[in-house]
């Protein structure tokens, strides 16, 4: 019989032949801690969009935009509710890497802010321009790519900082 074992004691990489299934189990918290950090980091993340847009230094909240611009079909109030949940999953989904690929020990506000760095570079210069008709960060409007950037750093740390604390 295979006994709970707590993270915070065990290195999955470190554990027994006799115990291979603590691993993927312990590899599956990771993930589900880190996708409920990332899907809670979007909330602060969305609202620095919506600062941004009544302040004017936006036209448009950038997922809203960026479904919009796939999915020329859908309007109001449905273009909103799924412009919302595929911004909270790809948050969940960031999230859930960041918690296989970052120990929990070394997870807080700086790891998080890189991560979240990564995910912007990787989003705005790559996937985004890809997938939709937004522009690359280094071609973009700059107050529009500069609260990109903010709101990425914001997700970045607070997904950090969830990853520190015990579920």
């Amino acid at each position: 019989m295979v006994e709970d074992v707590s993270e915070d004691s065990v290195d999955p990489d470190r554990l027994p032949d006799r115990l291979p299934r603590v691993g993927a189990l312990t590899r599956i918290r990771r993930a589900e801690r880190g996708a409920i950090g990332g899907a809670i980091a979007v909330v602060p993340m969305t609202a620095v969009f919506w600062v941004a847009r009544a302040s004017k230094l936006i036209d448009e909240v950038p997922p809203h935009k960026a479904i919009r611009s796939v999915t020329r079909h859908l309007r109001e109030p449905s273009l909103s509710l799924v412009s919302g949940g595929a911004h909270i999953l790809v948050g969940a989904a960031a999230g859930a890497i960041f918690g296989l690929v970052v120990p929990r020990k070394r997870q807080g506000p700086l790891t998080g802010l890189l991560f979240g760095l990564g995910v912007w570079v990787t989003g705005y210069e790559v996937v985004m321009p890809s997938a939709t008709d937004i522009a690359p960060a280094h071609r973009d409007r700059r107050r529009r790519a500069l609260v990109i950037f903010a709101a990425h750093v914001v997700f970045g740390t607070i997904l950090g900082i969830s990853g520190r604390h015990k579920s």
